[in-house]
């Protein structure tokens, strides 16, 4: 089986069909559907359902898929390894990172890093939960990942701890301006907006409520942390924000206080057991500089 064959094989699953596929890899449609179908005859069987608005993966084609991945991600790192004595000329790095972490600390780690290495292109994922971020790690999708509270049940990864972030209180502008701490009792009867199940601070909240005997159920689910510093400001209700995102709900007129008790975030990076890539690699060097 060829290295082309499996970058065909993995942009129709990443892209959910043969058109699409094809317009992302800049090839030919009848080209890529020859090498899916080669690729399939060199197997024995059929990797896709053919249906009418695209394919999708037979149970067959499924086992193959995190193996074709980390084989592209391999042959893309010794690539990368050429380019590693001429000052890192080019390539592309793939992060995951929750949304907040962009804001900070990385934003500076991903400005100092484009200055140093301006040919390297960036594609960063940002799904909103932690377990996302690592599953985008160990499939392939992404090298690098930044999260908090992750546990790796698999243990196909290598985690390293960065920092601590707080969490703080994000009130609507009306509210009393002061320093004090709030307990999360009084929060949660001021109508929570909170991230879905899964999310740090939905978790954090709820296991309070479930050792204190107290109802945590949100007014408000949000699916994307921006959109709840917008209601709160909107003065819908209050949330809980890691420190970054709380910035910027205080610039946009919210109060924010402190919380009690006190509920830290650790910052990890992840990646996959083996070796980086080269921009992985400097990457990462910045971003432990970052965080010491």
């Amino acid at each position: 089986m060829e290295r082309r064959q499996l970058e065909y094989f993995l942009a129709v699953v990443d892209h959910q069909g043969i058109t699409a596929a094809a317009a992302a890899l800049r090839v030919s449609q009848p080209s890529l559907s020859q090498g899916i179908r080669q690729l399939e005859r060199d197997l024995g069987t059929p990797l896709f359902d053919r249906i009418p608005r695209g394919v999708r993966l037979t149970s067959a084609g499924e086992a193959p898929l995190a193996p074709a991945r980390q084989v592209v991600r391999d042959l893309a790192t010794a690539r990368s390894a050429v380019q590693d004595v001429r000052g890192l000329a080019g390539g592309r790095l793939e992060l995951a990172m929750l949304p907040a972490l962009t804001l900070q600390p990385f934003a500076p780690v991903l400005a100092d890093f484009r200055t140093r290495f301006p040919r390297v292109r960036i594609a960063i994922s940002q799904p909103e939960e932690a377990a996302a971020v690592g599953e985008l790690v160990r499939t392939g999708r992404a090298e690098l990942g930044f999260l908090d509270q992750f546990r790796d049940t698999a243990g196909e990864l290598e985690t390293e701890y960065l920092l601590d972030q707080e969490l703080l209180a994000v009130l609507p502008p009306d509210s009393a301006r002061t320093d004090e701490p709030i307990g999360i009792g009084e929060l949660l009867g001021h109508g929570l907006i909170a991230g879905t199940k899964g999310t740090l601070a939905r978790d954090l909240v709820e296991r309070w409520a479930d050792e204190h005997g107290r109802e945590a159920e949100p007014a408000i689910e949000v699916g994307r942390r921006e959109t709840g510093v917008h209601l709160v400001v909107a003065g819908a209700g209050v949330s809980i924000f890691p420190e970054p995102l709380a910035r910027v709900a205080h610039a946009l007129g919210a109060v924010v206080r402190p919380l009690r008790p006190r509920l830290p975030r650790r910052i990890a990076l992840c990646h996959r057991g083996g070796p980086m890539s080269p921009a992985a690699r400097a990457f990462a060097d910045l971003a432990r500089q970052a965080c010491r």
